[in-house]
């Protein structure tokens, strides 16, 4: 429940930055035309009151069609494009692998889930984390449509993220199996371990020695 009360209080604090940044730009375009709100809501099909408070950002629920006819009665247009931001919201597959991992450990490590990166304002997070003499981070993917590009942004976090080292879950299908022996060997200078070591380590209560792979 935490981690989704995260994700939707990030969401609306998102969503009143931009209704704010939109009623600014609405109002300056339109002072700007010398038109006044009322002009502009019958143009657009509105009244002059919800003109007044898209504008104030207090109104909620603001759609993107009222939108669209505002900044078209003003001379311009909208645009929405969506980007990577923060880690998403992961699924009940994605915490069974996560919890498959956890049940080899050793008693004697620690396991902390959604850890976030150390730099403030940074909204990625680490899957998990090992803890015990040491830190390993866990990131897990449930399908593996990429695996190069998959690496590489898990690269970047591991250089953000100061821990020691990464260990890529990868859930055991076929089609993953597949994705992943057709790019290993190019992935071992990064992530040089595989399954079997890296799960003996942990088993026995000790951090792998270096980053790398496992199957699970």
């Amino acid at each position: 429940m935490a981690t989704r009360e995260r994700f939707i209080d990030r969401a609306q604090r998102s969503g009143r930055r931009i209704v704010s940044v939109v009623g600014n730009e609405l109002r300056d375009a339109r002072v700007g035309s010398g038109l006044s709100q009322a002009a502009v809501g019958r143009a657009a099909g509105m009244s002059h009151a919800q003109v007044g408070r898209i504008e104030r950002a207090r109104i909620s629920g603001v759609s993107v069609d009222q939108l669209c006819r505002l900044s078209a009665v003003l001379g311009m247009e909208i645009s929405v494009r969506f980007y990577p931001g923060s880690d998403p919201l992961r699924d009940a597959a994605h915490a069974a692998l996560l919890e498959r991992l956890r049940g080899r450990l050793h008693p004697s490590l620690g396991w902390r889930l959604e850890v976030p990166l150390p730099i403030e304002g940074d909204r990625r997070a680490w899957d998990a984390l090992v803890v015990g003499a040491g830190r390993t981070a866990i990131e897990a993917e449930t399908r593996l449509t990429d695996a190069q590009a998959i690496a590489r942004k898990v690269s970047l976090k591991k250089r953000d993220g100061r821990v020691d080292r990464v260990v890529l879950l990868i859930a055991g299908t076929i089609g993953n199996r597949r994705a992943l022996s057709a790019c290993r060997e190019g992935l071992r200078l990064d992530f040089p371990l595989d399954t079997g070591e890296i799960l003996a380590s942990l088993a026995a209560g000790q951090q792998p020695r270096a980053s790398g792979i496992v199957v699970l």
